[in-house]
């Protein structure tokens, strides 16, 4: 079966729509950032993680406006092997502007490298199929869009839960051009530049690299580093640079952790409350 998910609620577009597939072709008129898309799969579909890939693709002409926070959600629900992906690695093929298209395969010393690129790296193999001129759609976009492929790797290339990683990822990135120690500073209070020392002699890189010129891999072991001292002292966890205040010591880090999950993504998606469960219980997973 095909299944067809618009926020267009033309009648004769869908009509086209089922009668060109032969009537193979199922249209659902809603917000696709509140859709789960689980609900439309049979466990026939399922495969192991590891094992091929399941019959199942998804393929989207994407809004701009959601792109983004849309391949956020499917990121993170490929790292709980969730919605889509309980069936398995389930690819994507999907449109977004050029230029994002361009950040997200970008590889480190690109021009183009960012958190995106770390964030969809991590998690899948990523390659821009081509490109479709603006001017191809109707009505057409002042800018080309770019269509990239997803397939979601059998072994993530970082082994932190994916809250831990954009928050790391984020604090690099915001000063991409700098010495990447300024954005591993950031992640701790200012009279704690012990713990970002920690992290430096951890991790063995050099201090003069650009986060922009970091592979996946060597963040990877920032995260790593991070992880292990957030490991030590969990109220680090809670500290956010822009709050301009220290970490108290909170008796009730539960609480606390719950709280930072919603600032962790920076305000554009809603925080699951299995992600903030993830940090509550960082500890015990180690």
């Amino acid at each position: 079966p095909i299944f067809s998910k618009h926020c267009d609620h033309n009648v004769s577009v869908s009509k086209i729509l089922k009668e060109t597939s032969n009537h193979r072709m199922e249209v659902i008129h809603g917000d696709v950032l509140d859709f789960n898309l689980q609900s439309l799969l049979s466990m026939d579909y399922k495969t192991e993680w590891k094992d091929r890939l399941p019959n199942i693709h998804i393929i989207g002409n994407l809004p701009f406006s959601v792109s983004t926070p849309l391949i956020i959600q499917w990121l993170r629900s490929m790292s709980k092997m969730s919605g889509a992906w309980s069936y398995g690695r389930t690819p994507c093929t999907l449109t977004f502007q050029k230029e994002v298209a361009e950040r997200i395969i970008a590889p480190p010393k690109s021009e183009y490298r960012c958190r995106l690129s770390v964030m969809c790296q991590y998690l899948c193999d990523t390659k821009l199929k081509f490109t479709i001129p603006g001017k191809a759609f109707v009505p057409p976009p002042e800018v080309d869009v770019g269509v990239v492929k997803f397939v979601p790797l059998k072994e993530p290339l970082i082994h932190q839960p994916f809250a831990l990683v954009e928050k790391v990822c984020r604090h690099l990135f915001n000063t991409p051009n700098k010495y990447f120690i300024r954005g591993v500073r950031s992640l701790f209070p200012v009279e704690r530049d012990d713990l970002s020392s920690q992290i430096m002699e951890m991790c063995g890189l050099n201090p003069q690299m650009r986060a922009f010129e970091l592979s996946v891999q060597e963040i990877g072991q920032i995260c790593d580093a991070y992880a292990k001292i957030v490991e030590k002292e969990p109220e680090i966890l809670t500290y956010d640079v822009r709050d301009n205040r220290k970490v108290p010591r909170w008796k009730n880090t539960e609480i606390v952790t719950s709280d930072i999950e919603a600032k962790i993504l920076n305000g554009s998606l809603e925080a699951e409350e299995t992600e903030s469960e993830q940090y509550a219980n960082f500890n015990n997973s180690k």
